[in-house]
């Protein structure tokens, strides 16, 4: 056996022992093929098997028209309706890849039973495997979710299943028992989930081998994801194992190749078990259309015209289906459900001006699971920026697992997913989903002290959130080939862990941001810049470099673009999209006095009042404001109590020319008119000018 290196978490070491194996599947005799029949047929949800299975002429089951196949043909399904279960005999192909064709098992039965000839080649492509009833628990009698396996194979030559789902199996999702021979399976693109024995088992009879390639295809929420009894040879390439009890078992000759580095196994490890109480509704599959009504059936024909409609209608572990892409509005769901709207993207928006809480929240028993498949969950703008009608997008308060797929999630003022459970065990799935448009986190992952929540985000992209994810005290995030665009923040570990998981970390690169330090008038200051970090990484302002401030002055703050940081000696802030950081002064205070310089002997009258002509002038500027020195007697700069007229001070036969800053006139000169920018050292305060005169004749 070949077990992957890369499990991340440790595997229970239990295994669970089906006695009686041998008795419950009888060895079945080659059969004999028919000959004839059309090379393509069709079914369709209103067709009858009576008719010729032609595209115009439909039949309504599989088993209806694989009678009517030739041998290497193929069966087409025309719409998503369920076809029933079937038993293959010969090679054939059964595509339902157009329209995600269903197949309903009851009765502990089998969906699609391959029992073919030693060379013959049979796909199964774009089926939905779905029990007739989910309920009670899996430590019950077998048959508790009617579907004992989706897809049995006693014999062929080759079988490849893809592009498939398969939900609620008893025994195992996939199971490969061939009675003889050898028989070669892919399982390509398939998403397994929520069992009570094993997601994929090959279990050969004594003297037959099986060969199973399993590729693209995620397994969660079984005992054991895949096991490889005696004369089976596994080989995993791109799979993903999540929530599982046990991630990969093997028994006698039986072998498991999982050392491709593209394998991913997370949080496999403790016991699933489910126990999902009472029915719920009366159907396992309703619908919902922009133009049904809630009073109808809820069927395919006659669809409800919400989810909060359809779903007292649906039985517990039972399917909501949309039709079209109407927005069916929020929901609470209390119970196991898939709420599936692809491929035609049904909207949940609120409806009216009430603000929203939360468009959907998942509030089920810690037993039960909920798929959310094809929404775009969002609201609108009611004013400006981050005014958004509903605070989050999708709210998971208690769950066994969630899994959320080929969704879109955002517009909300919150944040867009916000998971915090209330009690263990939850798991959570994120897969081909966007998540957006947050004004706070776009995944906040926060479980109650003392839990262990973990979480997967798959093949998604995270785009306009602040931050994109954070992860509380027992959160285990972990990022498979997800992309992050446009975040204040990629990551944020408040206690919890993330881990990036990318076979090709380049497709998770997170982004990188420039930050620079500037003085007020432009230029570049400090002594770390500019540098390039990750987004989202805390910095420490610098208050104390020399650099970044002019001679005597305090920093006392930063500015970047519409907005203001508070600052103190230990301020911290989270970088963003390459600002820049202009530094708010405080400029040391100085005195500008003006001097007549004139006998002191001398005096004039200023409106009848005695002024001597030493008078000398103050005012109050910030260092390296301006100030007039033109000595008119209306200028505002020279105002004072009482007012310094220097011109009228002018001694006889004198002219004001205009200041020095020696009285004689060898220091630094200032024309009439000019403005001063005063800098003095930080020992210094005051700057004294004195007035500069010349005959007028």
């Amino acid at each position: 056996m070949t077990l992957a290196p890369s499990l991340r978490k440790a595997a229970a070491s239990f295994m669970l022992v089906f006695l009686g194996l041998s008795s419950m599947y009888a060895l079945v005799a080659t059969p004999v093929h028919a000959t004839g029949g059309a090379n393509t047929t069709y079914v369709s949800g209103v067709g009858d098997d009576v008719n010729a299975c032609t595209s115009i002429d439909p039949c309504k089951t599989f088993a209806g028209a694989i009678s009517k196949t030739a041998a290497g043909g193929t069966i087409i399904a025309q719409d998503s309706g369920g076809f029933g279960t079937v038993t293959v005999t010969k090679s054939i192909t059964i595509d339902g890849s157009a329209v995600e064709s269903g197949i309903q098992v009851s009765t502990g039965g089998f969906g699609v039973t391959v029992n073919a000839g030693p060379t013959d080649r049979v796909v199964l492509r774009g089926l939905d495997f779905y029990p007739s009833q989910v309920s009670g628990s899996c430590s019950s009698t077998p048959g508790t979710y009617q579907m004992a396996s989706a897809v049995r194979v006693l014999q062929a030559g080759s079988v490849v299943i893809e592009d498939s789902r398969i939900s609620f199996a008893q025994t195992a999702g996939i199971l490969i028992s061939p009675t003889s021979g050898t028989s070669d399976v892919t399982v390509n693109n398939v998403e397994i989930r929520n069992g009570c024995g094993d997601g994929v088992q090959a279990t050969p009879a004594a003297g037959a081998t099986a060969s199973l390639k399993l590729s693209n295809t995620t397994i969660s929420g079984f005992v054991t994801g895949v096991r490889a009894a005696d004369g089976a040879n596994v080989t995993l390439s791109r799979a993903t194992l999540f929530g599982n009890g046990q991630a990969l078992a093997t028994s006698g000759t039986g072998s498991i190749d999982s050392s491709q580095t593209n394998n991913h196994f997370v949080s496999n490890g403790s016991l699933v078990e489910s126990n999902l109480s009472g029915s719920g509704g009366s159907a396992s599959r309703t619908w919902v259309s922009a133009f049904g009504d809630d009073a109808n059936p809820c069927s395919r024909t006659a669809p409800c015209r919400t989810f909060a409609g359809a779903y007292p209608k649906t039985l517990t572990g039972g399917e909501i289906n949309a039709l079209d892409t109407g927005n069916f509005r929020s929901l609470t769901i209390r119970k196991s459900i898939t709420i599936d709207a692809s491929p035609v993207g049904g909207q949940v928006q609120p409806t009216g001006s009430s603000p929203f809480t939360s468009l959907i929240t998942v509030d089920v028993p810690a037993t039960s699971d909920v798929i959310l498949r094809g929404l775009n969950i969002s609201s609108n703008l009611t004013g400006g920026a981050c005014s958004y009608q509903a605070t989050t997008g999708l709210q998971i308060t208690s769950a066994r697992t969630v899994r959320i797929e080929n969704s879109n999630i955002g517009g909300v003022s919150g944040n867009a997913i916000n998971i915090t459970p209330t009690s263990s065990p939850t798991k959570v799935l994120i897969k081909n989903s966007t998540i957006s448009n947050a004004c706070g986190t776009a995944i906040a992952v926060a479980p109650t002290a003392g839990q262990y929540l973990p979480v997967l985000i798959q093949d998604s992209t995270i785009d306009s959130a602040c931050p994109s994810v954070t992860a509380w005290a027992g959160a285990d995030v972990s990022l498979l080939r997800t992309t992050f665009t446009n975040n204040c923040v990629a990551t944020q570990e408040l206690g919890g862990t993330i881990t990036f998981l990318n076979d090709d970390p380049t497709n998770d690169a997170r982004p990188t941001s420039q930050f620079t330090y500037r003085l007020p008038d432009g230029r570049e200051c400090g002594s770390i810049s500019p540098q390039t970090v990750i987004n989202g990484t805390s910095v420490q302002l610098p208050g104390a470099d020399a650099d970044c401030r002019t001679p005597g002055s305090v920093i006392t703050g930063w500015q970047i673009p519409a907005q203001s940081w508070a600052f103190g000696p230990s301020g911290v802030v989270n970088v963003v999209d390459s600002q820049v950081f202009t530094a708010v002064l405080r400029e040391p205070v100085v005195q500008i006095k003006l001097d007549a310089n004139v006998a002191a002997a001398d005096a004039c009258l200023v409106s009848g009042q005695s002024l001597p002509l030493a008078q000398r002038t103050s005012q109050m500027f910030l260092q390296r404001s301006g100030m007039s020195v033109s000595g008119r007697a209306d200028q505002p700069a020279l105002s004072t109590t009482p007012a310094p007229v220097l011109a009228v001070c002018a001694p006889a036969g004198y002219r004001l020319a205009g200041w020095n800053t020696r009285g004689d006139g060898t220091g630094t000169p200032a024309a009439l008119g000019s403005v001063l920018t005063p800098v003095v050292g930080s020992n210094e305060n005051t700057v004294r000018m004195f007035a500069q005169w010349v005959r007028t004749s």
